[in-house]
């Protein structure tokens, strides 16, 4: 029986050694939400403005009308977007999130986010996990984004759910990442198939 470790003392400048657990990163991973939330955030507020309009003639958001709408206050300003407004900005937000956690996660195994934290998302064999992964990955957050009105209150149950997996599944794998088949490690490790 071979005593060696998959992951070689060498390997691992960063603070790894040869018995540490590449996805016990659980503290990274929450830091690098908060990270790529707040890299997401100025984009969608000017995605935000671009489909809202100002309303000076409301007292309220009860005065808007329409099934579908979205109704901000700013001081003693309304902005508002009803219909297709409102799903074009859906729809935009929804390809921002997919051009970020698709097509740049899949390519590179990481966000800003990530980068910023030293983890990355690849495949049981340590390889970048790929725009196909990535995909599925992002599936729990994408489908309730494409759904007016209870979407928001999906992806933040979704959300919920997801983080309690983290916390504790024991290769701290969120729903995403058991769909696709993907571990988020350290980024020492990448190149190295997941024990």
């Amino acid at each position: 029986m071979s005593t060696e470790s998959p992951f070689p003392q060498s390997d691992f400048p960063h603070g790894g050694s040869e018995n540490s657990d590449p996805t016990n990163v659980r503290g990274r991973r929450i830091g690098a939400v908060f990270i790529d939330i707040a890299v997401l955030l100025i984009p969608s507020l000017f995605i935000a403005f671009a489909f809202l309009e100002k309303q000076s003639d409301l007292t309220s958001c009860d005065q808007v009308t329409a099934s579908l709408k979205a109704c901000f206050s700013a001081g003693d300003d309304f902005y508002v977007a009803t219909g297709g407004r409102l799903l074009g900005w859906q729809l935009v937000n929804v390809l921002l999130g997919v051009a970020y956690f698709v097509v740049l996660q899949g390519r590179t195994g990481w966000t800003v986010g990530k980068l910023a934290v030293g983890i990355r998302v690849v495949d049981a064999s340590g390889s970048v996990c790929g725009v196909s992964r990535a995909l599925v990955r992002y599936l729990p957050f994408l489908v309730p984004a494409v759904i007016p009105i209870l979407g928001s209150i999906l992806g933040f149950v979704i959300a919920v759910v997801e983080f309690v997996l983290i916390l504790a599944h024991n290769r701290r794998q969120r729903m995403g990442d058991l769909f696709a088949k993907t571990f988020v490690i350290r980024h020492d490790a990448v190149g190295h198939p997941v024990p």
